[in-house]
Order: structure tokens, then sequence, then C-alpha cells
């Protein structure tokens, strides 16, 4: 059995990171390995909800599948910031644009890597996380030349991108479908909503009162 893994708060990044707990086989198994036996550092960076404790299970069930014998790790992700519980500290009206959450992320992932030069880390990334992932790359790369004419290698040995599901799992016939009709009513639904746009920008008050009024009238005033 795994122990909890522990879900913490950073007010100061208004964010939370889930660390995965070891179970103690696995803690045995990494004591007893050869000092020199390789460490690994797996940072997750998630997609919606951006919440890393909707991802628990996936990480316990990766933890359980490593192989501690020949390895220590490191498993934690990092949510996407304003994407916290209340307690955490951050306002509930807080908006965090694209160019916000990169520039969270790759400090982030930029402090974490640096915390053992020992540690050779394996970025993952799901949706559009895969996306901060590859920024966050990029950032630390930049700000490697910026900083020195020499500079050293990257911790980060390797990135794997986690594409949506519909489109990447064609081992099932069940899944290949619904991928097929996914595919096809996208375009249905970018049509529906211009329509909708268009309609709610040129239609007059009293019509968009009518449309909203089924939603409305049980509100009080």
């Amino acid at each position: 059995m795994l122990p909890p893994t522990r879900l913490v708060s950073l007010a100061a990044r208004c964010c939370e990171v889930l660390h995965v707990g070891t179970s103690s086989s696995a803690a045995a198994a990494a004591a007893a390995a050869a000092a020199s036996t390789p460490k690994y550092n797996i940072l997750f960076l998630p997609g919606n909800p951006g919440l890393p404790g909707f991802y628990r299970k996936f990480f316990e069930c990766l933890n359980r599948k490593l192989p501690h014998a020949d390895a220590q790790f490191r498993i934690s992700a990092v949510g996407l910031k304003g994407h916290a519980s209340l307690d955490v500290g951050c306002s509930p009206f807080a908006h965090y644009g694209i160019e916000e959450q990169c520039a969270h992320i790759a400090e982030y992932v930029a402090e974490d890597v640096s915390r053992d030069p020992n540690e050779r880390t394996i970025l993952v990334g799901h949706s559009i996380g895969a996306y901060f992932g590859v920024e966050a790359l990029r950032r630390m790369a930049a700000a490697g030349k910026a900083s020195s004419s020499k500079p050293s290698p990257s911790p980060v040995v390797s990135f794997v991108g986690l594409m949506p599901f519909f489109e990447s799992n064609d081992r099932s016939p069940h899944y290949r479908r619904l991928g097929f009709l996914l595919r096809f009513f996208w375009p249905v639904l970018y049509v529906l909503g211009a329509i909708a746009q268009l309609l709610g920008t040129f239609a007059p008050p009293s019509l968009k009162a009518l449309a909203l009024s089924s939603q409305t009238d049980s509100m009080d005033p």
C-alpha cells in the first residue's frame, strides 16, 4: 500500500503541488541500492482542470510500476496558477492568462529541477500542460544562453507530451468510432458558437432578456 500523497498549498504561487508517496517496499529497495544509482525527478504538468489532485490515481499507479530497485524516483505535480482550493489564500476572482501560466510553470520548473544536481528530470505534460512544458524548456534554454557563454547541460533529459485521448487512442474500435464522431462534431460546434456569438452581439436587448428568462426566473432579484 502506498501512503497518502501530500497535497501542498503554495500561497506565494497561488497553486497546489502534489507529492506522491513512496511505498515502504520501494523505499527499502531504494535504500538498498548503491549510492551511484540514477536519480529521477518526474515532474507532471496537468491540463484541464489544472489541479494536480485530479491525477492522484494515475500517479500512484505510475509509482507502483517504476523500477525502484534500479533507480530512485521523485514524483510531483504542480497545478496551474489560480487553480486551487480557496484555503490557499488566492482571490477567487483572480484571472491568469496563458502568458502568466507560462511564466508560473517556467519559474517552478526551473526551481524544481535545480534542487538536486544529481537528478535527471523527466517533464510530463498533459493537454495544455504539454504546451506549458515546451514553453518552460524554451525559456530555460534562453535564460541559460543569456547568462553564460557556455551553458551547462539541461537537467531535463526527457519530455513527454500526452495528447488528447480520443485523438491518440486507436487501439479500441469503440474509441476509434468516438474519435471519428468528435472530429466531425467539432466543426459543427464552432459554427453553432459563431452563430450564437453573432446573435448575442446584434440581438436587441428584449430578445436577450427573453432568451435568458428561462434561466433567471428562479433567481432572487
